[in-house]
């Protein structure tokens, strides 16, 4: 919904259905299911420019972590599991250790892909998740 800007469409894996006897291609279009209408579109603006920022400008959570030929938009994040005030760092046992998110979306004018990633106890959004999500856009929009 962020990358759409409000709008929710039915997930589907198949692009297109080929008819080789034919030499023609019905392509597969996108069904909306639900869409936020109480969200000004200003608001979209501001966060679709935000996540930008993040993967895009210096200070950004994910800066230098997509060295890419497309442009993107994206969120990095934590879930803590466990109070930091009682351990840090290497004291806290691999299996409480926060999990790591990103979340994204590419191109950010006309998106293609949107994409969660969570790691199980990877930490941190930025070096654990970001490089996940940066394979699997890679291999979806440099095909």
């Amino acid at each position: 919904m962020i990358a759409n800007k409000g709008k929710s469409y039915k997930p589907h894996l198949v692009k297109g259905i080929k008819n080789s006897s034919l030499n023609n291609t019905e392509y597969i279009k996108p069904v909306m299911v639900d869409r936020l209408n109480d969200i000004d579109q200003n608001h979209w603006e501001i966060i679709h420019m935000a996540m930008k920022a993040v993967v895009n400008q210096k200070g950004g959570t994910a800066y230098g972590m997509f060295d890419t030929d497309y442009p993107l938009a994206g969120k990095t994040g934590s879930s803590q599991l466990y109070s930091t005030e009682k351990a840090q760092g290497e004291t806290i046992p691999e299996h409480l250790k926060d999990h790591a998110l990103f979340i994204g979306f590419a191109p950010p004018d006309n998106p293609k892909i949107a994409l969660a990633i969570i790691v199980e106890n990877g930490v941190s959004g930025r070096t654990a998740a970001s490089p996940v999500a940066k394979k699997i856009l890679d291999v979806f929009l440099e095909q």
